[in-house]
């Protein structure tokens, strides 16, 4: 005998194998949570923080709001031919303020 072990490397379908393949795959998955939580970290300090995203936020919410009124307002769209370019409109701006967020 050289001093070689003859279990190394190790024989597939052995206990130990599979344990060591079952540690491998606990450390990647921790590895991915840790990413993904430093990544929602960092997000969260570099845009969720800023004063530019919390106006955006406050502004979709106001327009939000003032579109809810004036749906509730409106009885009759036939009669009322007016409110309905005002609602189209009033979208358009809140869409364009939702993707102004993510750029």
């Amino acid at each position: 005998s050289s001093g070689i072990n003859a279990e190394w490397p190790l024989r597939p379908g052995t206990p130990t194998k599979l344990l060591i393949m079952f540690a491998d795959t606990l450390l990647i998955v921790g590895i991915s949570i840790c990413t993904a939580l430093f990544a929602e970290g960092v997000t969260y300090i570099l845009v969720y923080r800023t004063e530019k995203y919390k106006k955006l936020k406050a502004s979709i919410e106001k327009q939000t709001k003032r579109l809810d009124k004036k749906k509730e307002t409106i009885t009759d769209i036939s009669k009322q031919p007016g409110h309905k370019k005002k609602i189209e409109k009033r979208k358009k701006y809140r869409l364009r303020l939702c993707v102004d967020t993510t750029a």
